[in-house]
């Protein structure tokens, strides 16, 4: 692990999204192919827009029947970009395409698409 937090497998080389190995990193750019977007299908069928996102404070979704690992927290104010707020109460995981899981993925209800937080 690097000095800033974030696992790395070579020198320099940053993973944006903590507790990220620089593979799972790669991967998820190439899942992404030069988009800001990364899509999975779950047991429906339909497909699950992921939205790469700078501003986010953390991993958000609006979907909780695909968390796993669903677990209570303390109430946590999310502000929506309508200027509306909700509060998250619950967190769990989340895999993605190519075996990527993503943890503390807050439930957020009222967002309009799933949010990947990257700094």
């Amino acid at each position: 692990m690097s000095a800033s937090g974030s696992t790395s497998d070579a020198p320099g080389e940053v993973a944006p999204v903590p507790n990220l190995t620089s593979e799972q990193w790669q991967t998820l750019l190439g899942m992404l192919g030069g988009s800001k977007i990364v899509t999975s299908e779950r047991m429906t069928g339909k497909p699950v827009t992921w939205t790469i996102d700078t501003g986010a404070s953390n991993h958000m979704t609006r979907r909780i029947g695909d968390l796993c690992d669903l677990q209570e927290i303390a109430s946590c104010p999310m502000g929506l970009p309508n200027g509306s707020s909700v509060v998250a109460t619950k967190e769990g995981s989340i895999f993605l395409d190519g075996n990527l899981c993503l943890k503390n993925v807050l439930y957020v209800p009222g967002l309009t698409c799933n949010l990947i937080s990257v700094s």
